[in-house]
Parts: structure tokens; C-alpha cells; sequence
């Protein structure tokens, strides 16, 4: 197994083989073991050294696994993962490369971590043939063998890298799946609905899927921000759950997807506005403010770092970076005190320390396009302190 985990923008995570690099001392040492005494000091000796070489294997399998984990729930709105049967590759040819990649251990961390941060994690059915679709028109293109790492659709005429296509189709799929729920979607831009051809490849599928609202299947959908607005206006005295909840979040995740599309152009402020309009749906149904927070910053910092600043104070990198500074739950004074033991802390120190982590994480893309003043200046020391924060 060349690759870890492939992502749906295309990058592969190397697979770092923690066992099979070891192996070759661990042999050495395991059989200078066997020839030891029993019972005597030398044989001690030995088995000290080996279980030594084992806790490494261990502890970078470990440090690798909450960095990767770490690494794309910050960076993500959402994580779908494909539902493996990581019991029943144990028991194949494939057994050693399995345990030692433990998935398992991965998969139980990013359910955790996406938890802690407000993010959405879901699971696609170990069944779903994600590697035999094409991502473009949907064909099923049959069972691969795992020596095929690349095929041609016979319908549309693309070229696609085997792993890259699934992990597009799992995309696809999860997104399908948390907005099964929805009563409304967000509307497309014009560019997408004139020139359907041209829709981004991870997105072509979901046209025809259940991302659309009742009685609108022919693909035209009417202003969504108003429709959202409508939404809002009548949630006053609404039972609010986590399932409304999930509604609300659905949305963004489906505008989310637009609003960081390159191809979508200065159209994807649009689908960031309506985005928000979603956020503050669920933001009123009971969602944390400091996971919806975040998810804007993020956001409105990566436009800001693509497309440059905007009209709209939404995209002033000088008002983002304000608006972070007045949401973080601790003064710098504060922060900077409590990061010297962090580790000895109470539980809610710690999570308001990686709260503030997490909402200035984004101030990083836009530090060059801060004007000079005391804005940028308290931004500068929060992020000379930012390595520190746990």
C-alpha cells in the first residue's frame, strides 16, 4: 500500500510503513533473544531492546496518526470516510500492511476530533462502489482489480486516477447523505446553470441527486439566500433539535462546496453569503457559536487569500481580523499564561485554549493584506504565541 488516505482535492498521504521499516531490526534483536539463557540478565537485557523498538514503531504510528487526524479536521467543514472492514482485511494476504496502518485507531480519531470541533463526520457503506463510478456521469464501470490503478470512462471519455475518483465519489455521496434532510438548497450559480458541462467534476453527480428541493428536479432553484431568510422568519417558537440542526448545517456544507471551487470564480462570495445565511439558521437553532465562528472565518479568510479583498466588509481582511480578535474567549495575557503548562490545566482551560487556536488558524492566509495598526499588531502576537497553544 503506496498511500495512506487519498483526499478528494487529489492529495495522497504517503503511507509511512512504521512495522515493515523496523522490521529488519526487530528481526535481529528478536533472534539475538531467542538465543539468550532463560532467565538470566542478558536474556532481560535483550527483551528490554526489543520492546524498546516496538514502543517506537508505537509512538510514531501514534504521532502520525493525531497530526494526519488533526490536519484534515481542522482544514474541513465535513469528513466522509469510507465504512471499512478493517476485522476482515486483518484476516487477508494483507494482513501485516492493515495492522500497521491501523485505520481503525485513524477512523475512531477523526470521528473524535470532528466531534470536538463542530464538524461532520459521516460514514459511507462499506458497499458503495466508489471505485467503479465515474465521478463526471456516474457510469459503473464493473470490478477493478486491485493491480488497476487508473481507467478511461467509456461514456464520457475521462481519465481517472482510481484512488482520486473514489475518494471524489465518496464526496459526493456523504454530502448526499447529510442533505437527505433538507427542505431547500442553496441555488446555483448562474455560470453552473447555463454551462452545466463545465461543473466541477466532484459535483457534476450531485445534479442529480436529492440535493434539490420537491417540485424542482429540472435543476432551477430560486433565490436561495431568500429562501433561507424565509426559513429564519419562521423558526421563532420552533422546538430546535439536533436534527434541525443538522439541516441547518447540511446547507452550509452544500454551499461550502461551491464557495471554495476555483472554477466557481467571483461567484463564490455568492455562495458563501448563502452559506452564512445557513450558519446563522443553525447558529439560532442551537449550534455552538464558537464552531460557527470558526467555519466563517475560515472561510471568508480563504476568499479573501484567493480573490483579494472585496467591497463588502465581509471580505476586508482588516474587519476579519477584528471580528476574530472580539471572538476569542481569552486575552492574550491570559492565553500566554495558561500555554506554559497547558497540559496540567482544567478541561475547560485547555478547550478555550484550542479555541482560540482554532479561530486564528485562519488569520495566517491573510497576515500580508493587514493594514498597520494595532489590529495587525495584536494579530502578530497572537500568532507568535499561536505554536504554543495545545
Amino acid at each position: 500500500m503506496a498511500h495512506y488516505a487519498v483526499t478528494s482535492d487529489g492529495e495522497k498521504i504517503a503511507n509511512p510503513k512504521w512495522l515493515r521499516r523496523r522490521e529488519r531490526k526487530l528481526k535481529k534483536l528478536q533472534r539475538a533473544l531467542a538465543r539468550k539463557q532463560k532467565d538470566s540478565v542478558n536474556r532481560t537485557k535483550a527483551r528490554i531492546r526489543v520492546a524498546r523498538q516496538h514502543a517506537k514503531v508505537g509512538d510514531a504510528r501514534r504521532d502520525f496518526l493525531h497530526q494526519t487526524s488533526t490536519t484534515i479536521v481542522r482544514e474541513t467543514q465535513a469528513v466522509a470516510v469510507e465504512g471499512l472492514a478493517v476485522r476482515g482485511l486483518a484476516r487477508s494476504r494483507l494482513a501485516k500492511s492493515v495492522n500497521d496502518a491501523s485505520w481503525g485507531t485513524f477512523l475512531r480519531l477523526l470521528e473524535g476530533k470532528a466531534a470536538r470541533y463542530g464538524r461532520a463526520f459521516i460514514t459511507i457503506d462499506r458497499w458503495y462502489p466508489s471505485s467503479q463510478l465515474c465521478p463526471c456521469c456516474d457510469y459503473k464501470i464493473g470490478r477493478l482489480g486491485l493491480d488497476i490503478r487508473a481507467w478511461d470512462c467509456p461514456s464520457c471519455g475521462e481519465h481517472h486516477d482510481r484512488d482520486i475518483a473514489a475518494a471524489l465519489n465518496i464526496l459526493a455521496e456523504g454530502i448526499r447523505l447529510k442533505g437527505e434532510s433538507l427542505s431547500f438548497m442553496a441555488g446555483r450559480s448562474q455560470s453552473w446553470d447555463e454551462t452545466p458541462e463545465r461543473a466541477p467534476l466532484k459535483l457534476r453527480k450531485l445534479r442529480e441527486r436529492s440535493l434539490l428541493p420537491s417540485g424542482q428536479a429540472d435543476g432551477t432553484v430560486t433565490t436561495s439566500r431568500q429562501g433561507c431568510e424565509a426559513m429564519m422568519g419562521g423558526m421563532d417558537g420552533v422546538e430546535f433539535g439536533a436534527a434541525y440542526i443538522n439541516s441547518w448545517l447540511a446547507a452550509w456544507q452544500g454551499n461550502l462546496v461551491y464557495a471554495q471551487d476555483p472554477e466557481q470564480g467571483e461567484a463564490r462570495r455568492i455562495w458563501a453569503r448563502v452559506g452564512f445565511t445557513a450558519l446563522d439558521g443553525a447558529e439560532r437553532a442551537g449550534y455552538r457559536t464558537r464552531d460557527a465562528n470558526a467555519s466563517r472565518f475560515n472561510l471568508r479568510a480563504l476568499l479573501i487569500a484567493d480573490l483579494g479583498p472585496g467591497d463588502d466588509p465581509l471580505w476586508d481582511p482588516d474587519r476579519l481580523a477584528a471580528d476574530v480578535l472580539a471572538a476569542l474567549p481569552l486575552t492574550l495575557e491570559q492565553a500566554a499564561d495558561w500555554a506554559v503548562d497547558w497540559r496540567t490545566r482544567p478541561r475547560e482551560e485547555i478547550l478555550a485554549l484550542r479555541t482560540c487556536k482554532n479561530l486564528l488558524a485562519p488569520t495566517k492566509m491573510i497576515t500580508g493584506q493587514l493594514a498597520e495598526g494595532p489590529v495587525s499588531a495584536r494579530i502578530e502576537q497572537w500568532l507568535r504565541l499561536w505554536p504554543r497553544l495545545p
